[in-house]
């Protein structure tokens, strides 16, 4: 695992994510859930899936030119739980799924042109 400490950007730096092995297919970025990304109850907020996508394209380095995207949510995920985002590699725009610990598919973010 490899972290970023030369970021420059604050919310780059809040997030706290880091550069997990590479896998067959993509890459993947990890971020724990802390209090202040959740709601009243304890649930990720539903907007962070979005904040957590946009920042693992910036780890990996990847640029985008969508020009939206489609959030789908299945689960929300609790404080102190490790998040797994994956970018599987696709032709020109990317699609990233989060999952939490247990492999379980948390959201489908699909950038769009």
């Amino acid at each position: 695992m490899v972290k970023r400490d030369n970021r420059k950007d604050p919310i780059g730096i809040w997030l706290s994510g880091n550069k997990k092995d590479n896998l067959f297919g993509g890459a993947k970025v990890g971020f724990t859930v802390r209090r202040e990304m959740t709601r009243n109850d304890s649930k990720l907020q539903e907007g962070m899936f979005l904040v957590f996508a946009d920042e693992t394209l910036e780890i990996l380095d990847v640029k985008s030119e969508s020009k939206g995207t489609r959030l789908s949510i299945f689960q929300r995920p609790s404080v102190g739980e490790n998040l797994s985002f994956f970018l599987q590699e696709r032709s020109e725009l990317p699609l990233i799924k989060a999952f939490n610990d247990s492999q379980e598919l948390l959201a489908i973010i699909e950038y769009l042109e």
